[in-house]
């Protein structure tokens, strides 16, 4: 892993923040999986109201804002951020189709993917599009996605591959 051309591994950004603020245990398990040379992608669901200005920053990306400044003051930098629609009129392909355009930037394919989530339908999106899916804190992970008590656990589980 960690290898130029290597598939990234997309972490959810819900795993990394308690409440609105980044959980600094879990930033720093990212910051030393990161530093070990694999690429991170971090996946979120894309802000309803997706309008800031000079004036006001959309809450939803000054989250995202304090979570990269942890991250770099702590010696690494994310591959960047996937924003996902989930709203009523958003379908699992055009989820899918957004897996598969990062992928091929990596000049991969969308089952190289490897996905640490809680939630279900980015798990079930990965393991549409053939990737690998790793169920964090779910007492049953959806059918294809392995089990994982924690986040700590599941990049455990990729190292150990």
């Amino acid at each position: 892993m960690g290898k130029r051309g290597a598939a990234p591994i997309l972490i959810q950004q819900k795993l990394l923040l308690n409440g609105d603020q980044p959980e600094p245990s879990a930033c720093q398990l990212l910051i030393d999986f990161q530093r070990r040379g694999h690429h991170v992608v971090l996946l979120a669901r894309r802000p309803q109201r997706w309008r800031p200005t000079r004036s006001t920053v959309n809450d939803e990306l000054d989250v995202q804002r304090r979570l990269h400044e942890v991250i770099r003051r702590g010696g690494a930098d994310l591959d960047g951020v996937l924003y996902l629609e989930y709203g009523l009129f958003s379908w699992r392909q055009t989820r899918y189709e957004a897996l598969k355009s990062l992928a091929e930037r990596y000049q991969r394919s969308a089952a190289d993917l490897w996905l640490i989530s809680r939630s279900h339908r980015e798990l079930e999106t990965v393991i549409l599009a053939g990737g690998r899916a790793l169920a964090v804190g779910r007492d049953q992970p959806p059918e294809g996605a392995s089990g994982h008590r924690d986040l700590r656990q599941a990049l455990a589980s990729i190292e150990a591959d």
